[in-house]
């Protein structure tokens, strides 16, 4: 585990094909209290687009020293209400999430790396690069067999509805790898970084973002989103280092990047 950036600690899990062990504890999430309940209130009254949906919470992280061995992330089941407000009323809910992160080369064969701008509105880092598409894994149904293990498919789908809702795009999973697992003390959250390499060739000039005409378009939590070249990232992260949310940076770190 290494500590390049204030607040953010990475666990290297090597780029296996293997998904961490997710393991559930099926104990129901507690009740809001009061206190909880008047700091959700003042922040739904201040920004409409906020929902309160089920989430995991991370309880603890076990992983071995070395590079690409087994990690194992124990959950319990939350609500995104009492992650919210974490800021104002300690809650211990630290989401867990999924990032992919989305590589591809244009016709040169130079390799890029997809960046989206986070939106105003998102309830942490508004306006600032990540890799995307990104969201909160959430919990399976309670009476699916089998739910008290958070798999390798479920991870996999949840990126890929993502990446449909916050970016227009129909992302191919047949090539990925588990690439670190990062957590942020800031935006309460523990991501897991998945690197999917896309098989078509990309035009830079052009990446996937929502269409904001479109009829029931609701797409929100991007305004923006480019192909970063990786031989520029160096540069890019040196020239615009308060624009790249902490994690990302540290991905690009780990990876030799930057």
């Amino acid at each position: 585990m290494s500590e390049p950036i204030q607040g953010v600690y990475v666990w290297d899990l090597g780029g296996t094909t293997r998904c961490p062990r997710i393991v559930l504890e099926e104990a129901p999430p507690p009740p809001a209290s009061a206190e909880e309940e008047i700091a959700w209130a003042a922040l739904c009254a201040a920004n409409g687009r906020l929902y309160n949906g089920p989430l995991l919470s991370v309880v603890r992280v076990e992983a071995p020293p070395q590079t690409g061995a087994a990690c194992v992330i124990t959950c319990r089941r939350e609500w995104f209400k009492r992650l919210a407000i974490a800021d104002v009323v300690p809650t211990g809910v630290h989401l867990l999430a999924v990032s992919g992160m989305l590589v591809a080369r244009d016709d040169a064969g130079a390799q890029h790396v997809l960046l989206g701008r986070r939106s105003s509105q998102t309830r942490v880092y508004g306006g600032m690069w990540e890799l995307a598409p990104s969201g909160g894994i959430e919990p399976p149904p309670t009476q699916r067999p089998g739910a008290g293990i958070i798999d390798r498919t479920h991870v996999l789908r949840v990126l890929q509805a993502e990446a449909r809702e916050e970016l227009s795009m129909e992302l191919d999973v047949s090539a990925t790898r588990f690439v670190a697992l990062v957590h942020d003390e800031r935006a309460h959250s523990d991501d897991l970084i998945v690197r999917v390499d896309l098989p078509a060739k990309i035009d830079p000039r052009w990446a996937p973002c929502p269409p904001r005409t479109a009829p029931g378009a609701d797409a929100w939590e991007y305004v923006d989103a480019a192909w970063l070249p990786v031989a520029q990232a160096a540069g890019f992260a040196a020239e615009h280092t308060d624009a790249i949310i902490p994690p990302t940076r540290a991905v690009m770190r780990l990876l030799g990047w930057v």
